[in-house]
């Protein structure tokens, strides 16, 4: 019986159009492929590469220290703590980040939002989630069920920003503090 189910269910499955038919044949289908956690530490490590190469100082990346910032860095002799999160575009144009934990110890949320062909991204101070056009809702909540522990931020693809603007767009957020 087990032989027939998985033949069955093999068939069955070629059938389905998969959310990932748009993403076959592109420059970042296997996003699509990698785990959660590898997502994240993709994320991450793009990031810091970034910061790097625009000569931040003191770049870390918090690798296995989960649960209150990934990356952290020196603009101007303040401490800058980061969220990274990874979304790739839906089936609705949009972008889902997913896990927004307001808790935390960041300073600032830097979304990156990856399509076939194309990466951009979001990155506010952690002071706008909720506010000014940036809504998110709640995931999940605490056992008691009374609190929010996970939050999720949507946007659109004019929501996000070229990498072209990448330093500009992180002073110039910086320098509003």
């Amino acid at each position: 019986m087990k032989t027939i189910a998985l033949k069955i269910f093999t068939r069955l499955l070629e059938d389905r159009k998969t959310s990932y038919a748009d993403w076959e044949g592109h420059v970042f289908e296997k996003v699509k492929h990698i785990a959660t956690t590898e997502k994240g530490d993709l994320t991450e490590d793009l990031l810091a590469e970034l910061l790097v190469e625009l000569n931040y100082e003191n770049v870390e990346v918090l690798k296995g220290q989960r649960g209150h910032f990934d990356v952290s860095f020196t603009y101007k002799t303040k401490l800058i703590r980061v969220e990274v999160k990874l979304a790739s575009q839906d089936t609705n144009k949009s972008f889902q980040f997913n896990g927004i934990r307001n808790d935390r110890g960041y300073t600032h949320l830097f979304c990156l939002g990856v399509t076939p062909d194309n990466i951009k991204f979001l990155f506010l101070p952690k002071y706008k989630l909720g506010k000014d056009g940036y809504t998110m809702v709640a995931m999940s909540k605490d056992t008691k069920g009374d609190r929010a522990t996970g939050h999720k931020l949507t946007r659109k693809e004019k929501d996000l920003i070229c990498f072209n603007n990448f330093e500009s767009c992180i002073e110039t957020i910086l320098d509003e503090e």
